[in-house]
């Protein structure tokens, strides 16, 4: 019984939160059609699909860009009105970097991130989103601080490792192009705070299908 009346409280408040996003959307609508311009709304998703999931790659830059890499993820997106939408994110990124000092470091990350999207204007099949969210991240770090030889010969390496788990936050920029009527590709930049400290840069595509 307690988890039942859990689903249920879980459900009334989901549903909630879709009905003031619906209202939001027609206020932001209706302030947006009184002003003169040739854009309409240009999410296309909203108005026949409500979710969509979505596979994607791209670049990853981490801390003041020396350290780079790829980005590989999963993401699917639920339509919560005309203007807004919520998505969640599985990522992973790859990274490294050396000099000739002898210095390495390589970073692998893997996160989850709560996202929102604001839908602001668009053409027929081009919609322009702009999102905030959260991010919890799991990172794994190898330093190699120098190079130790002896009569010219390579005989260790000072190695240092970090692993841990931190929160932080996202912001988004992101296009969608719809292809078919089911079939979207998109392209996002994505800038990430954590709590350690660190940050990184994500710029890629995905290529995603409406379910319904």
């Amino acid at each position: 019984m307690k988890k039942l009346a859990l689903l249920i409280i879980f459900l009334c408040t989901l549903q909630a939160v879709h009905a003031q996003f619906q209202e939001t959307s027609l206020i932001i609508d209706e302030g947006i059609n009184s002003l003169p311009s040739t854009y309409s709304y240009g999410g296309f998703l909203p108005t026949s699909y409500t979710l969509d999931a979505r596979i994607g790659g791209g670049f990853a830059f981490f801390g003041n860009g020396d350290l780079k890499g790829f980005s590989f993820n999963n993401e699917l997106n639920y339509a919560l009105s005309r203007r807004f939408s919520t998505g969640g994110v599985f990522n992973l990124a790859h990274g490294s970097t050396s000099d000739v000092d002898g210095f390495e470091a390589t970073t692998t990350a893997a996160n989850l991130d709560a996202n929102i999207y604001f839908l602001p204007f668009g053409e027929k099949d081009i919609t322009l989103k702009i999102g905030t969210g959260v991010s919890g991240r799991y990172v794994s770090e190898m330093f190699t601080n120098g190079l130790i030889y002896e009569n010219g010969v390579l005989i260790d390496k000072d190695y240092s490792f970090r692993r841990g788990f931190s929160v932080g936050g996202s912001v988004i920029l992101g296009a969608d192009f719809r292809l078919t009527e089911r079939l979207v590709v998109g392209a996002k930049a994505t800038y990430q705070q954590y709590s350690d400290g660190d940050n990184v840069v994500i710029i890629g595509g995905n290529l995603g299908f409406r379910l319904f």
